[in-house]
C-alpha cells in the first residue's frame, strides 16, 4: 500500500499493512504512536548528589523549631510527661464533645428555622 501525500507509515502500521494487506486499524496506528512518543521522551534525571545535599540542608533550616511545634500543640513540652500531655489531649476533646452537643440540643426546630425565613416552607407541587 502506498502512504498518503505528507503521512509516514508507522512500524506498526507497516506490519499491519504489508502483513495483511489491509489498511491499518486506527488502534493499532494510536497504539504504535503512544509508544513512540513514550520512547522519546527523556528519563526524569536525578538530581546530583551534591544538589540534592544542599536541598536537604535548606529544608532542614527551614524546618520549624520544637517550641514552634510545642506552641502549636503538635509535639508535647519536654518537661511534662507524655501522659500528662495525653490526658489534657483528651480532656480538651471531651470539652469540644460537651459543647457540640449542648449545641445540638439547643439547635432550633424546623418551623422555626422556616420562620426566620431560613429554610423554605414545605410546597407540594403535584406533577402529572
Amino acid at each position: 500500500q502506498e502512504a498518503k501525500r505528507g503521512e509516514e507509515l508507522s512500524p506498526g502500521s507497516m506490519v499491519s499493512a504489508v502483513g495483511n494487506g489491509s489498511v491499518p486499524s486506527p488502534q493499532s496506528e494510536a497504539v504504535t504512536s503512544e509508544l513512540q512518543e513514550l520512547s522519546l521522551q527523556s528519563v526524569p534525571s536525578l538530581l546530583p548528589l551534591k544538589e540534592r545535599k544542599n536541598v536537604l540542608q535548606l529544608k532542614l533550616q527551614q524546618r520549624r523549631t520544637r517550641e514552634e511545634l510545642v506552641s502549636q500543640g503538635i509535639m508535647p513540652p519536654l518537661k511534662s510527661p507524655a501522659a500528662f500531655h495525653e490526658q489534657r489531649k483528651s480532656l480538651e476533646r471531651a470539652r469540644t464533645e460537651d459543647y457540640l452537643k449542648r449545641k445540638i440540643r439547643s439547635r432550633p426546630e424546623r418551623s422555626e428555622l422556616v420562620r426566620m425565613h431560613i429554610l423554605e416552607g414545605e410546597c407540594h407541587i403535584i406533577l402529572f
